[in-house]
């Protein structure tokens, strides 16, 4: 498909099958998010998609669009998170997570006070833990 057909696929998928977003795959690092709401380039339009009180916006935003970029993805990736719909599941399951909304984007580690964790934010990435992880390792 163009990119033209695959805009009017995810177009239809968010507005007649009520998928509610779906992230199509543009040129270079970026990635055009459809929700009901409207269409939103990322990474740079992350809070008119995730709002304002998005404590993890810009990182949700450069996450997606790396998603969208991974080799084992497709040219559309399907979402059940959009901010101005309940999330679904597309799975029959008694719960679901992982979104990229607020809540679901919060977690937490337990580590040690003295632990010799570097971050860049207020926040950890997984990145962060693993290459703790990595030279505690090698010590």
């Amino acid at each position: 498909m163009t990119c033209q057909q695959r805009l009017r696929v995810a177009s239809s998928l968010v507005h007649e099958h009520q998928v509610p977003m779906v992230i199509v795959r543009q040129p270079g690092p970026s990635a055009l998010a459809i929700t009901s709401g409207g269409r939103y380039k990322l990474p740079q339009e992350s809070t008119k998609l995730f709002g304002d009180d998005h404590p993890f916006a810009d990182e949700v935003a450069t996450d997606l669009v790396r998603v969208s970029h991974h080799r084992d993805s497709g040219k559309m990736v399907l979402s059940g998170w959009s901010p101005d719909r309940l999330p679904v599941s597309f799975a029959i399951q008694a719960g679901a997570h992982a979104g990229p909304g607020p809540i679901e984007t919060h977690g937490f580690a337990l580590l040690p006070s003295d632990a010799p964790v570097n971050r860049s934010k207020s926040f950890l990435r997984p990145k962060d833990l693993r290459s703790t992880a990595i030279r505690f390792r090698d010590g």
